[in-house]
């Protein structure tokens, strides 16, 4: 039997109760066990319920209760400012423990895998992840109610290790990292999540390496792994994302290429692409012409990208296209020195953007866009007429040309741009009349 009282034991640091086994109820007189830092609890299988006042050892570092299967309850511990490492490891019948972790603030690792705690609950420890500044380890692993990870990781700028059994959250839909900056890797890869349909990797600057296992995401719907800065390339199986929708790369400065077996050809259901400020991407793949349901096209400030994509004209549903600051596209701007052609197909574009193009002379295909409602070609620099079939943009809204410094006149029919909010033509120095 365990004593009940412990008076005499002030300057204890460390009290260690585990394995016993028969042990159905923790009852303890702990309120001079000021001094206390670590109390290990666990293996405790028979335990269901820890009466003691948990909220007197308020110098208390370590709390450990893993593998207390039973235990359904743990109270009063939300004064443990001081407590650094949680470990409720196979605490398979817990049920309340949650809504008090907010106040922990000096949590450092964080292990409830293997719990069985609903999911609702997750959910909102999820978004309340942003007080666990100092946190640095979080562990996850077979909490098989969660379906959704969500806001919350973006505080998290020390977390250095995450472990939660992607390979066995099966109903797992959506997945967010956001600003998870010190993780390297995900070792664990992406294994079994066949029912992920948004994957979100936002600021994990730090990542090198794309987890495995993509191949298997068969369902998923969104990818967006902005400003992971020190990206390198994508892992083999990026091809079999059939049903993506959206892919957005922004600011993955490092970088290169796609490998040369992943084809755009085969992401036939992709609605929005974004490669901006990919700055040392060289080259894409072949296979633009067959994104029939690309709706939006961005890939802007691409310094180092020289070759233009081909059959600009097959995105027949294509709305939005912005390829501005692309300064080194040799076949399209210093060799051509006009635009793509294909645009006169691109019947359903609303916003196009070409600024600081800086060497394009000539402009065409402008008369089929009846339904563009934004047109940037500021510091166009070189370009010398307005394009032909302004006038047939009865739906324009913006039109900036700024920085065009070679026009002299516009045509007449710009009166046409009855429905024109917002003109900017600032610095057109040798424009000499207005229509």
């Amino acid at each position: 039997a365990l004593p009940k009282r412990w008076i005499n034991f002030i300057s204890l640091k460390e009290l260690i109760i585990n394995k016993y086994t028969s042990l159905k109820i923790i009852s303890l007189e702990i309120t001079s066990l000021t001094s206390l830092k670590k109390l290990d609890i666990c293996r405790c299988e028979a335990l269901e319920e820890f009466l003691s006042r948990l909220e007197i050892l308020i110098a208390l570092e370590v709390l450990d209760f893993s593998k207390c299967r039973k235990l359904k309850k743990l109270q009063r511990f939300g004064n443990l400012t001081c407590l650094k490492k949680l470990i409720m490891h196979e605490c398979e019948a817990l049920e309340e423990l949650l809504s008090r972790l907010r106040y922990l603030i000096a949590l450092k690792e964080l292990d409830f895998s293997k719990s069985m705690i609903e999911y609702e609950a997750l959910e909102e420890f999820s978004s309340r992840l942003k007080n666990h500044i100092a946190l640095k380890e979080l562990y996850l692993w077979k909490c098989t109610e969660l379906k959704k990870l969500q806001e919350g990781f973006g505080n998290l700028k020390c977390l250095k290790k995450l472990s939660i059994g992607l390979s066995n959250l099966i109903a797992l839909e959506e997945l967010y990292f956001y600003k998870c900056t010190k993780i390297k890797m995900l070792q664990e890869g992406y294994g079994n999540l066949t029912c992920l349909k948004n994957l979100i990797m936002l600021e994990c600057e730090t990542l090198d390496e794309f987890p495995s296992g993509l191949d298997n995401l068969i369902t998923l719907q969104e990818l967006d792994f902005s400003k992971c800065r020190k990206l390198k390339k994508i892992q083999e199986g990026f091809e079999n994302l059939t049903c993506l929708k959206k892919l957005v790369m922004i600011e993955c400065e490092a970088l290169e290429e796609f490998k040369v077996s992943i084809r755009l050809d085969n992401f036939n259901a992709l609605q929005e692409l974004n490669f901006s400020k990919c700055r040392n991407l060289k080259n894409l793949q072949e296979g633009f012409g067959n994104l029939t349901y690309l709706k939006k096209l961005v890939i802007s400030k691409y310094e180092a990208l020289e070759e233009f994509l081909s059959r600009l004209g097959n995105l027949i549903a294509l709305e939005e296209l912005w390829f501005c600051k692309c300064t080194k596209i040799k076949k399209l701007f210093d060799a051509l020195e006009e635009f793509p052609s294909g645009l006169e197909n691109l019947i359903a574009l609303e916003v196009l953007d070409f600024s600081k193009c800086k060497k394009i002379k000539k402009l065409q295909g402008f008369e089929n866009l009846a339904y563009l409602k934004k047109l940037n070609m500021s510091e166009c620099e070189d370009l010398e007429e307005f394009p032909n079939g302004l006038g047939n943009l009865i739906t324009l809204k913006e039109l900036d040309f700024s920085k065009y410094r070679k026009l002299i006149s516009l045509e007449e029919e710009f009166k046409n741009l009855t429905y024109l909010k917002m003109l900017n033509m600032l610095e057109c120095e040798d424009l000499e009349e207005f229509p």
